[in-house]
């Protein structure tokens, strides 16, 4: 395997922890009773299992979000049209409008989205964070001592691109009032453009340092040892199946039958 591998797409379950390489996925989950479970299976089977509710304790958690999510393509649609009828009139208050008001959507998705989450998806998420920045600092797997010492917050988490796109929007807000010094279109636009690259370098470095991980106290839990566990184990496993992978000594896996989905992932 390459020596600055990363493990950086990875998600939590309610009940386990799924990571992803290229169209695969090598998914752990763990039962009732303490058993581990592994499986190397394709996106396509893993979306099959999590779409079905194979890997969830509660069907509960996922209506909720199918239902939440149609009300902001909607407010959206609306913010585009109310900030277009603006634009007509008055062009710098239109994208005021426009991208304050998608800056607005963008939080309450994210906070909406954030309160579905089980106690266990968010302890998940914690572990599935804590193995990824381990194996980050110590090109290894940890041990289970080892994997404590380490933040439970990444930089990889999706909860960024929410803040990105947030950060985003406010400083393309704060472009707008920029001062038109020469009554000039062009040198508007020039200065509006230097504002926004600088901002958007500030941004950059403040991601790359983990100054924009704060959101994730609403994803996250501390984990215990059980969910910290299963991510060692699943990343281990996740490991194995990469290396064999790139040394093409792995065949396509196998299609999982029904009788094994219950046995294992129920």
């Amino acid at each position: 395997m390459r020596k600055n591998f990363k493990i950086t797409n990875a998600m939590a379950l309610t009940n386990g922890i799924v990571y992803f390489y290229k169209n695969y996925a090598a998914l752990t989950t763990i039962d009732k009773g303490g058993n581990i479970y592994t499986a190397w299976i394709t996106k396509k089977d893993f979306n099959f299992l999590y779409d079905n509710d194979y890997l969830t304790d509660s069907t509960y958690e996922a209506k909720k979000i199918d239902k939440t999510y149609i009300i902001f393509p909607f407010l959206t649609v609306l913010t585009i049209i109310v900030s277009s009828l603006i634009a007509y009139y008055n062009i710098i208050y239109g994208i005021r409008t426009l991208f304050f008001s998608l800056c607005i959507i963008t939080i309450f998705e994210f906070l909406t989205t954030a309160s579905t989450f089980t106690s266990g998806e968010l302890r998940f998420h914690s572990a599935e964070h804590m193995v990824i920045n381990a194996f980050s600092k110590l090109k290894r797997i940890p041990t289970l001592k080892e994997i404590h010492k380490f933040s439970r917050f990444s930089k990889y988490c999706g909860s960024n691109e929410t803040i990105f796109k947030i950060l985003i929007y406010i400083s393309i807000v704060g472009s707008s009032f920029v001062p038109n010094i020469y009554e000039n279109l062009m040198a508007f636009l020039l200065l509006s453009f230097v504002y926004f690259a600088i901002i958007f370098a500030i941004i950059i470095v403040l991601w790359q340092s983990d100054h924009l991980n704060f959101m994730q106290e609403f994803t996250t839990l501390p984990p215990t040892d059980k969910e910290l566990k299963v991510a060692i184990a699943g990343a281990s496993y996740f490991i194995e199946q990469v290396s064999r992978f790139e040394n093409s000594n792995i065949s396509k896996p196998k299609k999982h039958r029904k009788f094994s989905l219950k046995k294992s992932f129920k």
